[in-house]
């Protein structure tokens, strides 16, 4: 059985006052969890309203993975970074996000057979994700929101702490 939850929340912009303003916080949270396997994931953000339409802001990534579903074999994982994103708004609802991600990544590399053990391995990927989203308004300052991104630079050859150059995102924004 696997679960998967992810919760998003972030601010909304209000015209109008001062510079800080224009500032919103928000990220989101993942967890993912089967027999002997578990994954957790935050990425707080910060982004500035440069326009009614447009913003831009940067995202920090951290991404844990423990796993113990092959016999005699556990390992853990960390994956953290981040990038800057920016986001336009096309519509009162649609808009386009544009994401530069670098990743320090770990994985499971060679095998050691004097310790009998898998050593694992850190690299740098770098990812630059484009794509839409549509968002739902839920009160008057809150939202449920879908978002469709795929990775360019993605590359089925190289290692990637990714299993597809798409990512699809949901999650519900509050305002602060």
């Amino acid at each position: 059985m696997i679960t998967l939850l992810c919760v998003t929340a972030s601010a909304q912009y209000r015209s109008g006052g001062s510079a800080a303003d224009n500032v919103y916080f928000g990220g989101g949270f993942g967890l993912s969890f089967a027999t002997n396997y578990t994954a957790i994931s935050a990425s707080p953000l910060v982004g500035y309203k440069i326009t009614d339409e447009f913003s831009s802001g940067i995202r920090l990534t951290y991404q844990y993975v423990s796993d113990r579903r092959i016999s005699d074999f556990e390992y853990t994982l960390s994956n953290y970074g981040g990038g800057p994103f920016a986001r336009y708004l096309v519509s009162d609802r649609y808009f386009a996000h544009t994401e530069y991600e670098y990743l320090s990544f770990e994985y499971v590399g060679s095998f050691n057979p004097s310790t009998g053990e898998y050593n694992t391995e850190r690299e740098g990927y770098n990812a630059w994700w484009i794509g839409a989203g549509y968002i739902e308004p839920v009160g008057s300052n809150a939202g449920f929101f879908v978002l469709a991104l795929y990775n360019v630079l993605y590359d089925p050859n190289e290692a990637s702490p990714y299993a597809s150059p798409l990512s699809i995102q949901a999650g519900f924004s509050v305002g602060f």
